[in-house]
C-alpha cells in the first residue's frame, strides 16, 4: 500500500514582530517527516514531526512535508504560512487636551488607518514596553479617567479583525491644570 502524503494540523500564521512563530506540527502513519522549502527545495529539517519556521518578515511562505515509513517515502504536502503585517496606528483626535480642574473634558477620538476599522484599545501605560499591560479601555470616543492636577499619557492600539494583528501605538495627552488659590 503506498504511504499518503502527511497532513498538518491547522492553518499556520502569525503576526510581524510575534515573539516566536507557531510549531507546525505533520499527522502521518509515522513520526519520521521531512520538511523543506518549497522556493528553494532545501530541507529545513529531517526526522521530525514538527517545525517552526525561521522566517520573521511580513509575508507568505511555502514549505512541503513529507513522511518515511521503513524505506517508502510519501507524497509531498504542500502548506502555506504567513507572517501578517500590522495594521498602521490609528489617529487621535485630539491628541492632547488640556483642561483645568474641576472642568468635564472632551473625549479622545480613535480613527482607523486601516482597510477596515478593527478593534480600538487604550491603556495607560506603554503596552509594549509592559507587554502585561491591562487596558482602561475599547472602542470610541474615550473620556479621560483622571481627575486631579497632572499630565497623563495614554496609548492607543488597533487590532485588525481578521488577522488579530495589532499596531503600533499612537500617545494622547490629557493635561489638568490645578486651579489657582484665591488670595
Amino acid at each position: 500500500n503506498p504511504i499518503v502524503a502527511p497532513t498538518l494540523a491547522t492553518i499556520y500564521e502569525a503576526c510581524f514582530g510575534d515573539p516566536t512563530n507557531p510549531l507546525m506540527t505533520a499527522v502521518g502513519a509515522g513520526s519520521i517527516f521531512n520538511w523543506y522549502d518549497n522556493l528553494t527545495g532545501t530541507q529545513v529539517a529531517t526526522n521530525t514531526d514538527i517545525y517552526t519556521s525561521t522566517e520573521f518578515n511580513p509575508g507568505s511562505y511555502d514549505y512541503n512535508v513529507e513522511e518515511e515509513v521503513g524505506s517508502c517515502t510519501s507524497p509531498q504536502t504542500t502548506f502555506t504560512f504567513t507572517i501578517h503585517a500590522p495594521p498602521p496606528a490609528p489617529s487621535i483626535n485630539p491628541v492632547q487636551i488640556t483642561i483645568c480642574e474641576g472642568e468635564i473634558p472632551q473625549d479622545f477620538v480613535a480613527t482607523t488607518n486601516n482597510a477596515s476599522a478593527g478593534t480600538f484599545t487604550w491603556y495607560d501605560v506603554d503596552p509594549v514596553a509592559n507587554p502585561g499591560a491591562v487596558s482602561i479601555g475599547t472602542g470610541t470616543p474615550f473620556t479621560p479617567i483622571q481627575t486631579t492636577p497632572g499630565t497623563y499619557t495614554y496609548w492607543l492600539t488597533e487590532t485588525d479583525l481578521t488577522t488579530t494583528c495589532t499596531s503600533t501605538t499612537i500617545i494622547a495627552t490629557f493635561t489638568i491644570n490645578e486651579l489657582p488659590l484665591i488670595p
